[in-house]
């Protein structure tokens, strides 16, 4: 299906790229966030749920801690407990409904509270408005390092789910970088990897090298790994940027320093 950008996409300065062949239409999201705003990071959602729907997209995904900002926290637990959420929010269920009504699917990271415990999490919500998955991270590297274990914790293991005919899973971001959590991953069987982070290298040093490390790092996963990072223009912020890494290899893009959508079909 051809696709022209309407004028106030360009405005906007939204990149959209195609990869043909599948039956799942998934879009990447390297877009604004800001640290502690809620409802802007919410609305940004929800904006992009609706642009995903006007292109038939199946599912939008967007980077890690993306609902709070990755920066969003205080690592005070009084404070925090108002600052995470459960995953039955009333912002997380206009969220759901938005899906719904859209039927787009929508993966996004948050900061999860259960009873008093924090975790840095990923949700996946169905275009039925269902949650099929919530996903823990499960290394340690998403916490500053005077955090109180006590409250601020990781999950315990990966989970299958499936959505369209697909079987999924999650990491976060350093997860794949531990040999004993990557080699969990490797024997999951995913049809597809959803790998939303935060990283915040430069443009030049993630062509010069880093990319290709990425992709290399997780060679061994038998499955397209969807890596989604956020876009923050602060010093030291995230440079946006999408891939879909296969084999090694870096098979889709969006360029590092660029804001926007990659889509693709799985």
């Amino acid at each position: 299906r051809p696709f022209t950008f309407p004028q106030s996409e360009k405005d906007w300065g939204f990149f959209l790229l195609f990869a043909i062949g599948g039956h799942m239409l998934i879009a990447l999201a390297a877009e604004l966030f800001k640290n502690g705003d809620l409802k802007f990071n919410s609305d940004m959602i929800l904006k992009k749920i609706m642009l995903a729907s006007s292109e038939n997209v199946s599912l939008i995904c967007f980077g890690e801690a993306f609902l709070q900002g990755f920066d969003g926290l205080t690592w005070d637990h009084e404070k925090d407990s108002e600052i995470a959420l459960t995953a039955n929010d009333p912002v997380i269920e206009k969220i759901k409904l938005a899906a719904a009504q859209s039927s787009v699917a929508v993966s996004f990271g948050y900061i999860e509270r259960s009873a008093e415990v924090f975790y840095s999490s990923n949700i996946f919500i169905s275009d039925s408005g269902k949650i099929l998955n919530n996903f823990r991270r499960l290394s340690p590297g998403w916490k500053v390092p005077y955090a109180d274990n006590l409250y601020y914790k990781e999950g315990k293991d990966f989970s299958l789910f499936e959505y369209m005919g697909k079987k999924m899973a999650t990491a976060i971001c350093g997860d794949l970088w531990y040999d004993d959590i990557l080699a969990k991953a490797q024997s999951l069987c995913a049809d597809v990897f959803l790998w939303p982070l935060y990283v915040s290298y430069s443009v030049n040093d993630w062509e010069d090298g880093i990319k290709q490390e990425y992709a290399q790092r997780v060679a061994g996963i038998d499955a397209p790994v969807l890596m989604i990072n956020s876009f923050l223009p602060e010093k030291d912020g995230a440079m946006g940027g999408c891939c879909v890494f296969r084999d090694g290899r870096v098979e889709r893009e969006l360029k590092m320093g660029d804001r926007g959508l990659l889509i693709f079909e799985v």
